[in-house]
């Protein structure tokens, strides 16, 4: 069975969403491979 999207749940510490580099940059990685990125 494989679904057409891959779904991705990306959970950030508040540090993390301040600086917001490193999560955005494993975001575009994620959907450029085809996954539904939410972040929470």
């Amino acid at each position: 069975m494989s679904m057409a999207k891959r779904n991705a749940v990306v959970v950030t510490h508040t540090r993390l969403r301040q600086s917001g580099t490193v999560v955005s940059e494993a975001v575009s990685q994620l959907r450029s491979a085809g996954f539904e990125v939410t972040i929470i």
